[in-house]
């Protein structure tokens, strides 16, 4: 009976740790968008930048978007986990700085229809977006998530990368 005891207080102290963990971690981010490789039209993006704009904007931020569906498919929810735990797990710093954000985004919540045009978007995707001065610059679809999802250790060096290439550009 002493053993239960002890197995639950200490699955319990872990549940609260990670709960802690998610709303610091939560409270730490902001608003983003993502999509495929193009200069950013100027009128295009900016209702894209709207919850970004509202924040107090840093020079420069690169927010990692997956946009999905209500209805999600097993690939789907695949792809927005390994793309979260690749970012997550190669750029903690950079997270916790601020340079670097992640955002899901339902496009069948009222008001998001406007990233179908804004980033060319036909359904789930996974998209980063340079933002300057709170305003989108460039954004690019990472389009290998799809081929790459099925080979978790290829999908986290092809989102690494992408991710890497795109905080280290001038």
């Amino acid at each position: 009976m002493n053993g239960k005891r002890i197995v639950t207080v200490l699955l319990l102290a872990f549940v609260a740790a990670s709960v802690g963990f998610l709303v610091l971690k939560e409270t730490r981010s902001s608003a983003a968008e993502e999509t495929v490789v193009a200069t950013a039209p100027a009128g295009a993006l900016a209702k894209a930048a709207v919850s970004a704009a509202e924040a107090t904007p840093a020079a420069r931020k690169l927010v990692a978007y997956y946009f999905h569906l209500n209805k999600r498919c097993n690939t789907c929810r695949a792809i927005e986990l390994q793309a979260k735990e690749a970012v997550d797990a190669g750029f903690p710093e950079t997270l916790m700085s601020g340079r670097l954000e992640w955002r899901a985004v339902n496009l069948d919540d009222a008001g998001n229809e406007h990233y179908y045009q804004d980033f060319q978007l036909t359904g789930s995707s996974l998209v980063l977006v340079d933002l300057v001065q709170g305003k989108p610059s460039r954004y690019k679809t990472l389009q290998k998530t799809w081929d790459l999802v099925a080979d978790p250790p290829a999908f986290q060096a092809y989102i690494q990368a992408e991710t890497k290439s795109w905080l280290e550009a001038p």
